[in-house]
């Protein structure tokens, strides 16, 4: 489980304070979205395993995370052009 900010996510994130309520040792398994793109935590290791994301709202982890997902598929040659805004 991924948010982008965990110190807001405790303070803010009524869904995951409610269901991490009575063992604050289980924020231990949350990460931030920074360490999950940067390889310093893990995402999925197979194909049955889900990645939870919160996101609390920070633009800037929004677009640092399709940067990073549109230079991955860049590099792979994958996806297809579209039109430019206005274009």
């Amino acid at each position: 489980m991924f948010t982008d900010s965990l110190d807001q996510a405790c303070q803010e994130v009524g869904d995951l304070i409610l269901a991490l309520a009575g063992d604050e040792s289980r924020w231990s398994s949350v990460g931030e979205l920074h360490q999950l793109i940067s390889g310093k935590l893990p995402g999925r290791q197979n194909n049955s395993q889900i990645t939870l994301f919160k996101s609390n709202g920070l633009a800037v982890w929004d677009l640092a995370a399709a940067v990073h997902v549109y230079l991955g598929a860049r590099e792979k040659n994958l996806g297809r052009g579209t039109a430019t805004l206005g274009g």
